[in-house]
């Protein structure tokens, strides 16, 4: 009896050993450094813990390991910074975007190009070139920056930099360099032109000193597209244009006229530099003497004058026209407030075709800036 009952006893006593094992293996067991399923082994088979026994306990970095052994991985850590810390998306392949996005403590070590990511001034193509995803600038100059709040120079951007208010639906408003203004290249450092862009608040156009487009040659060089000439505009009759305040700034035989400005609204103007004309016979073969209102420098008073362009529409010199119609002149001038006749301008020098002549005072108005005098062709 006494050996049976040591037997039974015995027997109880693997059972209840057996039975606390499988609790304790099934059970979750943490980083800790101890055995917690008591198998004589410290944190075995746990893939995400820094603490086993050749490991030791440390300050928690982002590699989705539970360095401080304290049952979480990357806990503690910012999810914006290290994509492994609770609440973040996870390991994924590293972007440049301010976040450890592979846990291996470094932050936008490389680009999806595989290039080092760009900080803040430094030149880039497009976001994802950029540690704060945000690649700016335009032909002349693009360059990663951040966003702003304070709109103006400097707003609540660094120094040399200026805070723009993007004015597009969803835009982020952003710090841009703060090049000078300029009324031409003249009044810009060797190796920058004068170009156009938009204000602070986006809505009107102003010009400023860029870094030249590199390999651009200067107006009024002939080109075939922009990114030949050094101020990034090639116009439609195949020359190298640049910006000006006054024919000061512009080449001899050329006038300073103003062009519209597609951006910042729409409804601005910039000075250009165009071939000068007062009739069709001083323009390059296929162009015509177009009206312009003329850029000048106060106290001079701005009028029409004449610079080689390509035709505006179909209509030729004494034909009926109705802009409101949509019936056009080749010239872009319909006598009697645009329901009347095409006409030209024209000079005392320059004749008019027949039947429409003589040459003589009028005023011609254009979209957006108002009635300027003019010598054209005919009755208005």
């Amino acid at each position: 009896g006494h050996l049976y009952g040591q037997a039974v006893r015995g027997v109880r006593v693997l059972a209840l050993r057996a039975a606390y094992e499988k609790v304790a293996t099934q059970a979750p067991r943490p980083c800790n450094g101890n055995d917690d399923d008591c198998d004589g082994m410290v944190d075995e088979a746990l893939m995400a813990c820094a603490c086993t026994m050749c490991g030791a306990s440390g300050v928690e970095v982002c590699n989705a390991l539970d360095d401080d052994c304290n049952g979480m991985a990357d806990d503690g850590l910012d999810p914006m910074l290290c994509a492994c810390a609770p609440g973040g998306p996870g390991r994924s392949m590293e972007i440049c975007n301010g976040r450890d996005d592979d846990c291996d403590t470094h932050v936008d070590e490389s680009s999806v190009t595989g290039r080092a990511c760009a900080g803040f001034g430094d030149p880039c193509t497009a976001n994802t070139d950029c540690s704060s995803t945000l690649c700016t600038g335009d032909a002349f100059d693009m360059y990663c920056t951040h966003g702003c709040t304070t709109v103006g120079d400097p707003g609540d951007c660094p120094s040399g930099y200026r805070c723009w208010h993007d004015p597009s639906v969803g835009g982020t408003n952003r710090c841009r360099r703060d090049y000078p203004r300029c009324g031409g290249n003249r009044d810009c450092a060797s190796g920058y032109v004068c170009a156009p862009t938009c204000d602070d608040v986006g809505t009107a156009v102003v010009t400023e000193c860029r870094p030249a487009i590199p390999a651009g040659v200067p107006a009024p060089s002939a080109c075939t597209r922009d990114r030949e000439c050094a101020s990034n505009t090639c116009l439609s009759t195949g020359i190298c244009t640049a910006v000006c305040a006054s024919d000061l700034d512009c080449s001899t035989g050329y006038r300073c006229v103003l062009q519209g400005y597609p951006d910042c609204g729409g409804r601005g103007y910039v000075g250009h530099c165009l071939d000068a004309c007062d009739c069709d016979t001083e323009c390059p073969s296929s162009q015509l003497c177009q009206p312009y209102v003329h850029a000048v420098l106060p106290p001079a008073t701005a009028t029409t004058v004449g610079a080689c362009d390509t035709s505006y529409g179909p209509l030729a010199p004494g034909a009926a026209c109705n802009n409101a119609m949509g019936m056009y002149c080749a010239h872009a001038i319909c006598s009697r407030s645009g329901a009347g006749f095409c006409t030209q301008v024209c000079s005392a020098t320059c004749g008019c075709p027949t039947g429409i002549g003589p040459c003589g005072p009028s005023t011609v108005t254009f979209p957006n800036l108002g009635s300027y005098a003019a010598m054209t062709c005919g009755t208005m």
